[in-house]
């Protein structure tokens, strides 16, 4: 990762952060997590690839970029947090300090989500474009984009 980058966005989903409903805490039990902790392993979750990044980044003293979460999750920052720092703890303790030290994960709003729909209420929604404008017809979440008639135009 370049230098340069400041921001890492990213989307896990709510259940791709590992953590107990309960507690709160990060779940490192996911085999996919245990296999990213394994010394010199090569990184293949999002925990993992950020991570290494960032270990990178401190090791050899590039500043920390923030993480972005783009999930639709109520105080996504702090959610993004509490994994990405719970996962580095577990991987080394000194690298999750200075992830607390020096990473910056900010809550933010993400608009026009569209929940996901199960069961009954999924069946026969329907979609349709036409010149860039989408409707949804029958849509049990009654989400519908417009285009500006300006969009693209300078």
């Amino acid at each position: 990762m370049p230098p340069a980058t400041r921001i890492v966005s990213l989307t896990v989903t709510e259940g791709g952060y590992h953590l107990d409903a309960v507690t709160g805490d990060f779940d490192g039990s996911d085999p996919a997590v245990l296999a990213d902790l394994r010394p010199g392993a090569a990184p293949r979750t999002v925990f993992g690839l950020v991570t290494e990044a960032l270990a990178r980044r401190r090791d050899r003293g590039i500043p920390a970029f923030s993480i972005l979460s783009c999930d639709n999750i109520q105080g996504n920052g702090h959610v993004s947090q509490r994994a990405f720092t719970a996962f580095a703890r577990l991987r080394d303790p000194g690298l999750a300090d200075w992830i607390t030290r020096h990473v910056r994960f900010p809550n933010g709003m993400v608009d026009r989500i569209t929940p996901q729909t199960t069961g009954p209420s999924s069946a026969g929604g329907s979609a349709s474009r036409t010149s860039g404008r989408y409707s949804a017809s029958r849509s049990p979440n009654g989400c519908s984009k417009t285009t500006s008639p300006t969009a693209g135009r300078r």
